[in-house]
């Protein structure tokens, strides 16, 4: 099994929280969406997620524990952002531990961690009031963390005579509320302005509609079939890629999503790209040949799966043709054949990808087209006029120009949005708001001109 630095956030065991618990366990989700997205860029592709009841489980496969601490400070960052500008605090505890564990997909609904490190970073997390960053003994021995570690105490564990010895971190202290404090959807217990998105859309709630596009993917993946979803630059190809990772379980309980971004580093040689492939898809084995691939994929097809293998920006591929040759292609063919559906995102049509007479083009035959474009008319006024929890109505002018900026792009949208409420924030007359809105999105897309 690889060795993974496990973070566990939880709410504390003496917590104050008013909501049900479900309800601050997606509060929890959402804050270390936008923790992650603040300090990452994005939520990191490589860390596993376990999501349970009593909290959220985070899985680094790294070397060292230099992210781990910079998430738990961008979480303290985020609370204290709240407390002050709010008067709120969502209650929080944490525990790192470090060693081998693997993901197991539980009939495609959630994902469990096995393993020592998960096991103990559950009780301990259980024992834990809120406002620690506790560190279990198993991650002691990097440098870079324990230097910032006080002394070891002992935490009782589940069973009779069971004990943990941890170290509270003396550097992250998470911010806790003095009295007991409603749980706020995300849109407002993280900030007021939901119009953060700019790479893909990872937070459920703030993926918006392409019902046509979910309708039509839905009807090919009930088929087992493959789909090629093509449009242009930032126009939500990786928002609806996510989407599909968190929906077709929904769909069919028998289904497994894995996402993979092609423009990703441990996806530039084949070996590593089957390693990523194989973990995301949770199989036991850790296949180093296509051909132990397509048996991994077998495997699961006989247990009565039906592997989903979403590719990102999938023209990386077809660069590098000396990874990526006509038996990478044969394979997956293949394994399609057998029942894997393979759903892809590109700006250009798979026939397009490859040379007159390639010998890859049978495996792009197979794959109908979903066509991704701007919002129509209607979508568009549905996203700017959507009650967003936390985030006052857009008036009627705002409304207007916003729609007359963006035309429809979803990125547009997002940034029009944004710079319209901070606009209100400081102040600003819709015109400044507008250059502002401008000058970001030529920022994504230096050929951006507003269509006004």
């Amino acid at each position: 099994m690889m060795h993974y630095f496990i973070v566990a956030f939880g709410h504390g065991k003496d917590a104050l929280l008013t909501a049900p618990l479900q309800q601050a366990t997606a509060a929890l989700r959402s804050l270390l969406d936008a923790a992650c997205s603040a300090t990452f860029g994005r939520f990191p592709d490589d860390v596993l997620t376990s999501v349970a009841p009593g909290g959220v489980m985070l899985a680094f496969p790294d070397g060292n524990p230099a992210r781990e601490e910079q998430l738990c400070e961008a979480v303290v960052s985020q609370l204290a952002h709240a407390q002050a500008t709010q008067a709120t605090v969502l209650p929080i505890c944490a525990v790192i531990t470090h060693g081998p564990m693997r993901s197991v997909d539980v009939l495609g609904y959630h994902t469990n961690f096995e393993g020592r490190p998960a096991i103990a970073a559950a009780r301990i997390l259980a024992e834990l009031s809120s406002g620690w960053l506790a560190v279990g003994k198993s991650a002691w021995q990097f440098t870079a963390l324990a230097q910032h570690l006080g002394e070891d105490q002992r935490l009782p564990g589940k069973h009779e005579g069971e004990a943990f010895s941890v170290r509270l971190h003396q550097r992250v202290r998470f911010p806790t509320p003095t009295s007991a404090l409603p749980v706020l959807s995300s849109s407002t217990s993280i900030a007021h302005n939901s119009f953060v998105w700019r790479a893909g859309i990872r937070n459920a709630a703030d993926f918006f509609n392409r019902e046509r596009e979910q309708r039509t993917l839905r009807v090919y993946l009930h088929g087992r079939q493959h789909c090629q979803i093509v449009g242009p630059r930032r126009m939500g190809k990786t928002s609806l890629l996510l989407h599909l990772e968190r929906i077709v379980p929904t769909w069919k309980p028998a289904a497994v999503v894995t996402y993979l971004d092609l423009q990703d580093a441990r996806c530039f040689t084949l070996r590593v790209w089957l390693a990523q492939a194989s973990q995301r898809f949770g199989t036991s084995a850790s296949p180093t040949t296509l051909a132990e691939f397509a048996e991994c994929i077998e495997d699961m097809l006989r247990a009565g799966r039906h592997p989903v293998l979403c590719l990102d920006e999938f023209e990386e591929l077809t660069l590098r043709r000396e990874e990526f040759t006509r038996d990478f292609f044969v394979t997956l063919r293949s394994c399609g054949q057998r029942g894997m559906s393979i759903v892809t995102a590109a700006q250009q049509r798979l026939s397009n990808l490859t040379e007159s007479g390639d010998p890859t083009s049978p495996f792009y035959n197979t794959f109908p087209l979903v066509p991704l474009g701007p919002f129509d008319d209607t979508e568009a006024h549905d996203f700017v006029a959507l009650a967003r929890e936390g985030v006052a109505p857009f008036t009627p002018a705002e409304r207007q120009v916003i729609l007359a900026f963006a035309n429809g792009h979803p990125l547009a949208l997002q940034v029009t949005c944004f710079h319209v409420l901070q606009g209100r924030e400081e102040g600003l007359n819709l015109s400044d708001a507008l250059r502002r809105a401008e000058d970001d999105m030529q920022a994504h897309l230096p050929t951006w001109q507003a269509k006004l």
